[in-house]
């Protein structure tokens, strides 16, 4: 697959806006997966949603004053909690 210059700018412009978040998220993203894998207490939508404000985290770090990732992160996170909600009344129709 052969990058654009558009795509080569962009990951230049994000590696010099955030770093290499692309490290730092991997090596969190490896320990929450192992340990997603060992509990299997969350369904999968939320473990994404985990990952995405995880990235979103990384990137605040970077530039803290930036709002756009913070409202980021606030949308995954009613994401996982409308996720979480749904599958608590899925739970409590079965068991009724």
């Amino acid at each position: 697959m052969k990058t654009t210059p558009t795509t080569t700018a962009l990951i230049d412009e994000r590696g010099e806006q955030y770093g290499a978040a692309h490290l730092t998220t991997s090596r969190i993203v490896q320990l929450l997966y192992s340990m997603h894998l060992h509990t299997n207490i969350i369904k999968s939508d939320v473990f994404f949603c985990w990952l995405m404000i995880l990235n979103k985290l990384v990137r605040a770090l970077a530039d803290p004053s930036y709002k756009d990732n913070w409202a980021d992160i606030a949308g995954y996170a009613e994401l996982a909690l409308r996720e979480l909600e749904a599958h608590h009344k899925a739970l409590h129709k079965v068991q009724s």
